[in-house]
């Protein structure tokens, strides 16, 4: 099944280190129902563009708040990933690989 980004809530830009022609940007779709969930259970779709591959992907929760927040909570370790493919990816002028997403610590 392919998910559509649909309407933008946020997005965040990021840059890579020695690359400025890179326009690399973190993109949240409004999270929304699943289509044929017999239950009541959301995904907040995510995209990150300008790099490899611009696929969306989404995160899934019991409502849409919660599919919000793993979506946040995932994007940090996708872009990491990314990170070791292009060096020097990070939030405006922050250390390389600092997103700027908060780590909660449980």
């Amino acid at each position: 099944m392919e998910i559509a980004l649909g309407s933008v809530i946020a997005e965040r830009r990021l840059r890579v280190t020695g690359q400025p022609e890179l326009d690399v940007r973190v993109r949240i779709g409004t999270p929304s129902p699943f289509f044929d969930s017999p239950h009541s259970s959301y995904y907040c779709p995510y995209q990150i563009t300008g790099l490899d591959d611009s696929k969306v992907k989404y995160a899934g929760g019991v409502d849409g708040v919660q599919a919000l927040e793993l979506a946040i909570r995932i994007l940090p370790a996708e872009l990491d990933a990314l990170r070791q493919r292009h060096p020097g990816l990070g939030w405006e002028d922050a250390l390389e690989g600092d997103f700027g997403f908060v780590e909660r610590r449980l």
